[in-house]
């Protein structure tokens, strides 16, 4: 197994119960983490803005360990064997494919290695969400930090490392998870109803 750290913050009485969770299910597989409570943002967008401000506080805590950034709502059902082999890029996402068709990275499972790109990648990233603070937090820079980054090399994770069931079982229907998100934000709870 290489020596990365997961790492996931909280906002919030219904994330704590959520980071809880997900600490047990890390526990349980042996998965070494760092999850903390983060202060309220004044609203949700701005808490998701939170995001590269943590993850820069993560990589100062370690240094030279790589990051598996989560979002704190998920479970680690099994353990994720392409991290536990060790990633040789810069970062790794699962990639998909918006409505219109333009396709993202999402941040809700990121590996970070500890590289001098990534930390250029984390701060550009910073600064795109503080001055697009307003923006939703679906426009967030990471997709424009990793496109500005030179140099940066990346890995495309399978599905089951970032798992959403309702956007994903119809069109996966064979997949086992390994990373289980359970969307306590808004957005997934409208698209269920």
């Amino acid at each position: 197994m290489k020596d990365y750290v997961v790492t996931a913050y909280w906002i919030g009485e219904k994330y704590r119960a959520a980071a809880v969770k997900l600490a047990a299910s890390l526990d349980a597989l042996g998965i070494p983490h760092d999850i903390r409570p983060q202060p309220e943002q004044g609203s949700w967008w701005l808490n998701m803005r939170h995001r590269p401000l943590f993850v820069r506080e993560m990589m100062r805590a370690y240094p030279d360990r790589p990051l598996v950034v989560v979002d704190a709502d998920c479970i680690f059902e099994r353990r994720p064997d392409v991290l536990d082999a060790g990633i040789s890029e810069d970062v790794a996402a699962m990639w998909w494919l918006e409505p219109n068709d333009r396709e993202i990275a999402y941040e809700g499972t990121m590996y970070l290695a500890p590289t001098a790109r990534v930390r250029a990648m984390v701060d550009r990233w910073a600064d795109i969400d503080r001055i697009e603070a307003t923006a939703p937090p679906e426009d967030s820079g990471v997709n424009e930090a990793l496109a500005r980054t030179q140099g940066l090399t990346m890995l495309r994770l399978h599905q089951e490392y970032c798992w959403i069931e309702i956007q994903m079982r119809k069109k996966y229907p064979d997949a086992q998870p390994r990373i289980r998100h359970h969307c306590l934000y808004h957005v997934c709870q409208n698209a269920v109803r």
